[in-house]
């Protein structure tokens, strides 16, 4: 719920961000910058009520509920996400297309930072639930890891600041308020058809998860084997995510400014790296993927090996399917996702 909630709350204001000031940064720089203005303001206000509300919630509300043990970690997930505009430094590098930097804080974040500092706080917060019963061992790493998430977002974006500023550029003009009605009307306008569109996608996964745990037997086991397939074998395909994402930017750019040559030059590239990425991770897994779980994972997951090369198989359908996102995200169609 808490997800969904700033799911909402967000109106898709980040991919608002990258998409117009990868649009106006060379034709109109002021109104890019206006964008990342926007961004930055409407997450803290925003932040602001969703703390308020999720707080409130777990102080009146859950405590009179069979859910009255998740309030304290309610709160906790409430004030990790604010200010929330710790990624701006991160989006900004992906619309001035220094994509460099952009994926280097994203993988620094998500697979180094993220674990390396989870560790020492939800070791240290265990020890502390350990030593005051009343709140226990569990809560104390829920504590952990909660604290360890919230500083690995802090340290990646002191670390965006530098290479910021080593790109000769004043960090300021990012948090003052010079953006207007129109700005604020463009960016609401196009960040909530990103939401609307997401929404249809998100509702089906849910009537599907229903549905599957409903009617298939055995679900627990087959979810299972879904989680050894995805997070340990497929998991190769989602890498190249960041690669795609990196289109946006270029495609809003030169779309947007009439580079209808140059936009059809970047989606044959793209088109064609992520084609090349495909058939090498895919001829891989289907390749030595069985050999792997049925030698190396526990044989409780043998039977994963049967289902490997269809769930394999999906992968090849993510480039192009992203490739498509991007595009109309570039072209300022988000509509069409819906």
């Amino acid at each position: 719920a808490l997800m969904m909630a700033w799911f909402l709350f967000d109106a898709g204001t980040f991919v608002a961000f990258v998409k117009y000031f990868a649009e106006y940064r060379v034709k109109d720089p002021a109104e890019a910058l206006r964008s990342a203005q926007f961004f930055v303001w409407w997450q803290l206000l925003t932040g602001l009520v969703q703390v308020t509300l999720a707080c409130l919630a777990a102080v009146l509300i859950l405590p009179h509920t069979s859910y009255g043990y998740t309030s304290n970690i309610v709160i906790l997930v409430a004030l990790s996400q604010y200010p929330g505009f710790f990624g701006v430094i991160t989006f900004f590098f992906q619309a001035y297309q220094r994509f460099d930097y952009n994926i280097g804080l994203d993988l620094l974040s998500d697979w180094v930072l993220r674990f390396v500092l989870m560790i020492p706080f939800v070791l240290l917060f265990r020890s502390w639930g350990a030593a005051n019963p009343e709140f226990g061992e569990a809560f104390g790493a829920a504590v952990g890891i909660g604290v360890g998430y919230y500083v690995s977002s802090v340290v990646t974006f002191l670390l965006g600041v530098w290479l910021y500023r080593r790109l000769g550029l004043r960090l300021t003009p990012l948090f003052l308020a010079h953006f207007n009605a129109r700005t604020a009307k463009r960016m609401l306008a196009y960040g909530l058809k990103v939401v609307l569109g997401k929404f249809f996608f998100r509702a089906a996964q849910a009537v599907d998860k229903v549905m599957i745990s409903l009617l298939l037997l055995n679900y627990t086991e087959w979810l299972g084997l879904k989680g050894q397939i995805y997070y340990n074998l497929t998991f190769l395909f989602p890498i190249a995510y960041r690669f795609f994402e990196t289109a946006m930017a270029a495609l809003s750019e030169s779309y947007s400014n009439g580079k209808r040559r140059l936009t059809q030059y970047y989606l044959v590239r793209f088109f064609q790296l992520g084609s090349l990425y495909t058939a090498i991770f895919l001829s891989l897994l289907i390749a030595l993927g069985p050999a792997f779980i049925r030698q190396v994972m526990d044989p409780q997951w043998a039977r994963a090996a049967d289902y490997l090369v269809i769930a394999a198989c999906i992968g090849a359908f993510y480039a192009p399917a992203w490739l498509s996102d991007m595009l109309q995200k570039g072209a300022g169609r988000p509509g069409l996702f819906a």
